[in-house]
């Protein structure tokens, strides 16, 4: 993904073990402002596979990790410290590892929330904002533009504390199941310009996840309160959105963009919930022309 990677491993605040990459040595990063990516829920960096390897490839600093309890970041960690106060936490750990001051973020769907809380907790240390497919709303109430979560987000709950032994099943082979590939494919995704090699690859790896940690992270986005923060962001940010998202619908990630006091907008024509993965070349070219600008 990066052509000179190098991966790190350090012990946050907690003692949690982290994981992050960088793609240029500790003492040429620790004089920049890398661009910081944060991918989604139970995503993994190769939904900015195609960024990574642009703005790499174009000089950028970059740092990239896994959020705790993800993948290389102790992945057996007790859930209930994965939480939106501790992820930022993180960050500012490895942040202070590195030296570095301050940074570019770039975060799609719930990495726009730990984007917004950083920056929140430390505007001095932000550039820029890259927010992709994001919500400031309790995705529940808005996720496919109607509240059918609210019903299916308590079922999901209760099979996990009343069969476990079926939930934690139905995680891990879900991604073999070409059912559920193709509802993420048509649901998540542009079908006509994303792969379905690439979604198989992407379902398959949400299934080595700890299952627990789908349910608390949404209970995280549906805790945070950031709305009635955003009027006293000012740092500059780029909010992107794709035209066809059928996760997060247009005007709630507009009301986002409405309430940023600093912010451009980018609507991207035929764009899914994942504008990135669909269109790289012209979000790559979108948010080159914000960063230079």
């Amino acid at each position: 993904m990066l052509n000179n990677i190098q991966p790190h491993y350090i012990n946050s605040h907690d003692g949690t073990k982290l994981y992050f990459a960088i793609n240029k040595s500790r003492v040429d990063i620790s004089k920049t402002t890398p661009l910081f990516f944060n991918y989604g829920l139970v995503c993994n960096n190769a939904h900015w596979q195609e960024q990574i390897k642009y703005f790499d490839e174009q000089g950028y600093p970059i740092i990239i990790h896994d959020f705790r309890g993800h993948f290389n970041s102790s992945p057996n960690i007790d859930v209930e410290k994965v939480t939106f106060d501790n992820i930022v936490e993180d960050m500012k750990c490895i942040l202070a590892e590195l030296k570095v001051n301050e940074v570019h973020l770039l975060g799609h769907s719930m990495g726009v929330n730990i984007c917004l809380e950083f920056t929140r907790r430390w505007p001095e240390m932000v550039k820029s904002q890259i927010l992709v497919a994001g919500s400031v709303m309790p995705p529940q109430d808005v996720m496919f533009n109607n509240q059918g979560m609210n019903i299916v987000f308590p079922l999901i709950k209760k099979l996990e504390q009343t069969i476990p032994d079926i939930y934690n099943f139905l995680w891990k082979t879900g991604g073999l199941n070409p059912l559920a590939q193709y509802w993420v494919h048509t649901g998540g995704f542009n079908a006509k310009e994303v792969s379905r090699e690439f979604i198989q690859v992407y379902v398959n790896r949400i299934g080595k996840l700890n299952p627990k940690i789908f349910i608390k992270l949404l209970e995280e986005m549906r805790d945070h309160n950031i709305l009635n923060k955003l009027e006293s962001m000012d740092t500059h940010a780029l909010v992107i959105g794709g035209d066809k998202d059928k996760v997060i619908p247009l005007p709630i990630q507009r009301l986002m963009f409405d309430r940023l006091p600093n912010a451009e907008w980018y609507m991207v024509k035929e764009g899914s919930h994942v504008p990135q993965v669909d269109f790289p070349e012209h979000v790559n070219e979108r948010i080159e022309f914000f960063l230079n600008n």
